[in-house]
């Protein structure tokens, strides 16, 4: 492939020094290399040394005390925010079970911010905050029902959890403790259990769709309204020949959240194809520029080898720039929002049809988690059993801020900046 790639530029530079000149097409490449090089070194180097995705990344300022910092702005905002609510109307509203066509689950742990020094994470503070006010301002809020899920070891010391059910309903697994159930149980086996119960509690509402979230996923402010336009334009419905028509292919569920930091180009091959399809799309309309600047002055392997030296000059700088920059344009219209294939990570925000739910109940109790086959990698062992499709929602509609990790009991510091993102 590569020996292939040579001897076709290698064609196409002797091509161009018969029909444009040798020495203007050593010009054209004297000024692209110093374009890329003022561009990848000085340039780049200073644009994108505060942006969290990029291959130059390198922030003046402390990682782990902003992320702190941005964590305390959020939980000053749903504090604001639940001191404007009617609690004892709320919880009047989501304590029932009444059928409706979305049902949200909020699974949650107790966390802590195993540092003295630092006040409790607080995010299931954010989350109730946050998805209440975006169903309270919704016009289609009779369409959705609202609980917490408690799943956590000493359910009734859960004091976060305690104070929010004033909110809105809460189910609780283990009321009066079971820690030595769980001890006897690996920490992906338990994971699995807990996701179980809060799926069984969320189809109990027998509602059409069940949306699980986990305790530290916000939802972006548009969430409702893009939720709303992917299920009636992209899964129960599509369009086909120009017309919407049903959606007859079988799909297992949708997927709300991709970790942005495990969203780079070279991650899988769609990813690739991304970045080589955004890459040209840029080069296509450079070389076009300059056909248009040239019309009359450029022979077509002049353009031709303009349009190389831009492919490439633009698969660097999309490359340098990350694929989360590129994915996140346009988030806020929901026509920008697609589905895609979805891959075996994660789970902190997903959709089930509640017909789906008990046929995944009942693979899961058959399955045995554990370090090799964590929860987010044996639902894809069913969704294939199953013949079903797996989706992703594009771009995220949710926000993981959970620095803390309630599963790993540990910072995840490394990748603190990955919870950077304002929400």
């Amino acid at each position: 492939m590569a020996s292939s790639n040579w001897v076709c530029c290698k064609f196409t530079f002797l091509k161009c020094t018969r029909c444009f000149g040798i020495q203007k097409v050593l010009k054209v490449l004297g000024i692209f290399f110093s374009i890329h090089l003022i561009t990848f070194h000085l340039i780049l180097p200073y644009a994108l040394r505060d942006h969290p995705y990029s291959s130059y990344f390198s922030p003046t300022w402390n990682v782990y005390q902003r992320a702190l910092g941005l964590n305390e702005d959020r939980i000053k905002m749903a504090e604001g925010y639940l001191d404007t609510v009617n609690a004892a109307r709320s919880r009047e509203m989501y304590s029932n079970t009444n059928r409706a066509k979305f049902v949200i689950g909020i699974v949650t742990v107790a966390r802590v911010s195993y540092e003295k020094s630092v006040p409790q994470p607080r995010y299931l503070t954010q989350v109730v905050a946050k998805v209440h006010k975006l169903l309270a301002e919704s016009p289609s809020k009779l369409d959705y029902q609202l609980f917490i899920c408690n799943v956590d070891d000493q359910g009734s010391s859960h004091s976060e959890a305690i104070y929010l059910s004033n909110f809105t309903r809460m189910v609780t697994k283990n009321e009066n403790g079971n820690s030595n159930f769980h001890s006897r149980q690996n920490r992906w086996e338990r994971e699995k259990l807990d996701y179980n119960y809060c799926l069984e509690q969320a189809w109990l509402y027998d509602s059409k769709y069940a949306i699980l979230i986990q305790d530290d996923a916000v939802p972006h402010s548009n969430f409702v309204e893009v939720l709303e336009y992917l299920v009636s334009n992209h899964l129960e419905y599509r369009i086909q020949g120009g017309r919407l028509s049903q959606n007859l292919e079988k799909w297992a569920w949708i997927k709300l959240n991709f970790p942005e930091n495990l969203a780079g180009f070279l991650r899988n091959w769609r990813f690739v194809l991304e970045w080589i399809s955004i890459s040209a799309m840029l080069a296509s309309i450079f070389t076009l520029f300059v056909s248009c600047f040239y019309r009359y002055k450029s022979p077509v392997c002049f353009l031709y080898i303009m349009f190389l030296l831009s492919l490439y000059f633009n698969l660097s700088l999309t490359l340098a720039i990350g694929r989360p920059f590129f994915i996140n344009i346009g988030n806020q219209y929901k026509y920008s929002y697609t589905i895609k294939p979805a891959t075996s990570c994660c789970l902190p925000a997903v959709l089930y049809p509640s017909k789906n739910i008990p046929g995944i109940l009942k693979y899961l109790e058959k399955t045995k988690c554990n370090t090799n086959l964590p929860l987010d990698f044996a639902l894809p062992n069913y969704a294939e059993q199953s013949g079903m499709k797996e989706y992703l929602a594009s771009p995220n509609l949710f926000t993981h801020v959970g620095m803390y990790s309630a599963l790993n009991h540990r910072i995840n510091s490394r990748t603190a900046w990955a919870y950077l993102k304002e929400v």
